[in-house]
């Protein structure tokens, strides 16, 4: 069977800045899982993006849901609290509520 030589003294060039290396550093780059040829040292290696995979794998993301209930306790669920900007004495204030009439 036939085998390669290690090339411990062998150079080469990298395809993307063109700089000489030896030629055990390179390392080929891929673009959405498929080999470009492209052999390129350590320094312009960079791993393929997630963003690139974009379509190839199944995403189930569901934004809506099934039969939602309406908030209820609408008093704890309309009042602003811990916000005081102006240093005024701690007063709870109620969204919705028309003045003079506490819900």
């Amino acid at each position: 069977m036939a085998s390669f030589a290690t090339g411990k003294y062998a150079l080469g060039i990298c395809d993307r800045c063109g700089f000489q290396y030896d030629l055990n550093v390179f390392r080929e780059l891929t673009v959405r899982q498929k080999k470009t040829g492209l052999k390129v040292c350590k320094e312009c290696w960079e791993a393929d993006h997630p963003q690139n995979m974009q379509g190839v794998f199944k995403v189930v993301d569901p934004e809506a849901l099934r039969n939602p209930l309406p908030d209820t306790d609408r008093v704890y669920s309309t009042g602003v609290f811990g916000w005081n900007p102006v240093m005024l004495p701690q007063i709870s204030i109620r969204l919705g509520a028309a003045r003079g009439v506490n819900p």
